[in-house]
């Protein structure tokens, strides 16, 4: 039997940002810091943050800054003593693959999740761009 390796469409990536994008603004965190879990995840990713802000690489501190934002912190100010993990993120955007719904998705969530328009990240619209491939099937 072969597996058939799919991804899903940039429809459907921009109907999940769209969602998500929501959730963040709608919805409180399920979670507060002063939950030993939560407070454990939050020790283990200042343990395991670079001084330039990074945790891993660019897609980890992509999903770092959501997980921050959805313990009620501020990934703008979440740093364990050098850059924060927003600066990270906008010093390094250059790094993104303009041409993949998934990295362009996850960038423009971080990027909302740090309370940031997506729209207008060192003169450049991810927003935009994530429409035209989208629009582009």
């Amino acid at each position: 039997m072969h597996l058939i390796k799919t991804h899903p469409s940039p429809r459907s990536l921009l109907i999940i940002l769209v969602l998500s994008g929501l959730i963040f603004r709608v919805l409180p965190a399920s979670t507060a810091p002063g939950d030993p879990k939560v407070q454990a995840a939050i020790t283990y990713l200042r343990n395991n943050q670079d001084a330039d802000g990074s945790i891993n690489d660019f897609g980890t501190t992509c999903w770092t800054a959501m997980a921050i934002k959805a313990a009620n912190l501020d990934p703008n100010t979440f740093d364990s003593g050098g850059d924060s993990v927003t600066k990270y993120l906008v010093n390094n955007a250059g790094s993104i693959d303009r041409s993949d719904a998934s990295e362009l998705s996850r960038f423009v969530l971080a990027m909302s999740a740090s309370g940031l328009d997506s729209s207008d990240i060192d003169g450049y619209d991810y927003v935009a761009k994530l429409q035209s491939l989208v629009d582009s099937g």
